[in-house]
């Protein structure tokens, strides 16, 4: 397309290829011609090439999710210092005492002398917990004794699992019920609480 200004004198300006403006003076009239070219005069169609863009990807991330904390054994605080000599103590106390008790009943067992452990009515170590005097009667036997493997496994489910089969202030068993305060009877031994752990269960200030 092809713009002339004119104002009083046509001046022809050519050029070749090239858009330009060409602004002339005439000194004498003063006039002034614009010409103005357009870069494609012959209106031919230019070559294109559309780019298109690729097709979205979808990114997947996983989101990292911490594992929970694993609870800790009911027994943790024993699990965590107890020696193996204490174990095969407690493995051969366990085969005296209740050998031939069901699994729960050698775990009540077991649970009776951890609870007495952490009692402060009865002494702070497994020994003197033991071998204290008039408590468990076969315990002078237990040099000579030879346990099962069910009793060391026993031990070691007392020792990891969350749950006990007794209550903490639960820190008798005998074959006769021993006083008041029964727990619970399993197979042919009644366990039971102290006078003190008693109390303290009924007041909710139990261990």
């Amino acid at each position: 397309m092809i713009v002339i200004l004119i104002l009083l004198i046509t001046t022809t300006v050519s050029s070749q290829n090239n858009t330009k403006t060409n602004v002339d003076y005439d000194p004498i009239c003063t006039t002034m011609t614009m010409v103005h070219y357009s870069p494609n005069p012959t209106n031919e169609s230019m070559d294109s090439t559309v780019l298109q863009a690729p097709p979205p990807t979808t990114i997947y991330i996983e989101e990292e999710t911490s594992e929970p904390e694993p609870e800790p054994a009911a027994y943790q605080e024993i699990a965590d210092v107890i020696t193996d000599d204490e174990i095969e103590m407690l493995a051969r106390l366990l085969f005296l005492e209740a050998g031939n008790q069901s699994i729960e009943g050698q775990r009540a067992v077991i649970e009776v002398v951890f609870n007495r452990l952490l009692s402060d009515e009865f002494p702070n170590t497994l020994n003197d917990v033991v071998y204290a005097e008039n408590q468990f009667s076969p315990a002078h036997l237990i040099p000579s004794t030879t346990p099962t493997d069910e009793q060391y496994e026993v031990i070691q489910i007392v020792l990891t699992d969350t749950e006990t089969v007794l209550d903490r202030g639960v820190v008798f068993f005998s074959r006769g019920q021993y006083n008041d305060y029964l727990y619970d009877k399993i197979g042919d031994h009644y366990f039971c609480y102290s006078t003190k752990s008693y109390q303290n269960k009924m007041k909710g200030t139990e261990q």
